[in-house]
């Protein structure tokens, strides 16, 4: 099982590579040069391309993703962070502290050979030292110049963003992968989005800042935007369910995207928002067009979302399969009972990686958990019927949570919304909602 899960945190591991950047990985054909990944003693890898078959080493716990990350970024030409050329300004190495045998992993690498690309000195990239590495137990072996950053270093969470635009800058990475669209509907963009209904005098969905019954505000700027407080808040979509009769629809259709990748998987991820009647219903289809000349396309539903209100944004994800070029459709349809509101969807991403077969999502999490009791998940279920759940202990007084939305340049990298985890270098609010995403690949 260990090395299941090993397979699947690797395997994981890539597609963020791929939502990030334009690095790919695939297994083995015929060619010369490749990496040979093996569970050997430790976690280790050669630093760059140095032969045909190198070996790098997931072993005995080292399977965690950003581990994983760490070592190929070793592979792709990446020496630590602390062993930049400029390091000394930033950090100072106590080799007093350092176990003997071991002080060569605190060597610095010269101006000519540095992977720093310009960028500046990175405390919280997953290529630094935490400040026990190799500590002879006399004390830390590093301690930052700023001492706020003393507990950030070492952080094994994901890569940082200095880390991906790093990475894209040193392979000219003008695109990526697997991302293919990010809608926030910031400053009253659609991002080339289509609306139409099938009643005459109602327009559908509509951009807005605040929706009749919910929500008072959009998903993207949480949790600081709010009309009370005066701070800028941002627009999402809203279809009302309160106006037209049963069976009402109203449609929100993408742009036309292509699949690039052999393997024809694509997640569908969106925050959405429930504020109409029970009966109300949000389906979300494909259209997936035969060829140019294929002006209607053939639609499959491939998710539904319906039953009670929500009192908070919630995350959805939809796994899709288009094996053609196609849309995503949004399609709101009134029920039977009466509504005072309707469906609302924000932050709409859409990625050709797998989605996460599970999700936890703790609302109001600093205000309802500082008995710090276990918060445990739904059952999951792996595809060869095992069940199995995760948990989490908060710990309010490491405030660590920020939610990231993917910036639009690609220098930042293109990412789903993620949790960056708990770390006292984020900065937590009181009302934040913690998403725990859930991960288990299977061979």
């Amino acid at each position: 099982m260990e090395e299941i899960n090993a397979k699947g945190v690797i395997l994981r591991a890539f597609d963020e590579y791929r939502l990030k950047s334009c690095i790919d990985f695939r297994p083995r054909n015929e060619e010369f040069y490749y990496i040979s990944v093996r569970k050997l003693n430790g976690c280790f890898s050669y630093v760059g391309r140095t032969l045909s078959g190198q070996q790098l080493s997931i072993g005995r716990f080292c399977d965690s993703m950003a581990t994983v990350q760490h070592e190929f970024l070793h592979a792709l030409g990446f020496f630590h962070e602390q062993s930049r050329y400029d390091r000394d300004d930033h950090v100072k190495i106590l080799f007093e502290n350092v176990e003997k045998g071991f002080e060569n992993n605190f060597e610095k690498v010269n101006k000519t050979d540095s992977t720093v690309s310009g960028l500046p000195y990175d405390y919280n990239s997953v290529m630094h030292y935490g400040s026990e590495a190799f500590s002879n137990g006399k004390g830390p072996t590093i301690v930052t110049k700023d001492p706020k950053f003393q507990d950030v270093i070492g952080q094994r969470q994901q890569l940082s963003p200095i880390d991906v635009k790093e990475l894209n800058r040193r392979y000219k990475c003008n695109s990526t992968t697997a991302f293919h669209m990010f809608c926030s509907f910031s400053n009253g963009s659609m991002c080339g989005m289509n609306t139409c209904s099938n009643t005459d005098n109602d327009s559908g969905w509509e951009m807005v800042k605040q929706a009749q019954g919910g929500p008072e505000t959009d998903h993207s700027t949480l949790p600081t935007a709010s009309s009370k407080n005066g701070t800028e808040e941002g627009y999402f979509m809203h279809a009302s369910t309160a106006r037209g009769e049963e069976g009402k629809t109203s449609r929100l259709e993408t742009k036309m995207m292509e699949p690039t990748r052999e393997c024809h998987v694509q997640c569908l991820q969106f925050y959405y928002y429930h504020s109409g009647n029970e009966s109300d219903i949000l389906n979300i289809w494909i259209r997936e067009f035969d060829d140019q000349f294929d002006s209607e396309g053939t639609r499959r539903l491939m998710g539904q979302i319906t039953g009670p209100q929500t009192s908070h944004w919630r995350i959805h994800h939809v796994s899709l399969n288009a094996t053609k070029n196609f849309q995503v459709e949004f399609e709101a349809r009134t029920g039977a009972g009466n509504s005072s509101g309707g469906f609302s969807i924000d932050d709409i991403n859409l990625s050709e990686i797998e989605c996460p077969h599970g999700s936890l999502q703790i609302d109001n999490y600093m205000e309802s958990n500082n008995n710090k009791s276990i918060i445990y998940s739904p059952r999951q279920y792996t595809i060869d019927g095992y069940a199995y759940h995760e948990s989490a202990l908060p710990c309010p007084e490491l405030a660590p949570v920020k939610i990231a939305h993917p910036p639009m340049d690609l220098d930042s990298g293109p990412c789903v919304p993620r949790i960056f985890g708990f770390s006292p270098a984020m900065v937590a609010s009181p009302a934040l909602t913690l998403l725990l995403a859930l991960m288990l690949s299977m061979p």
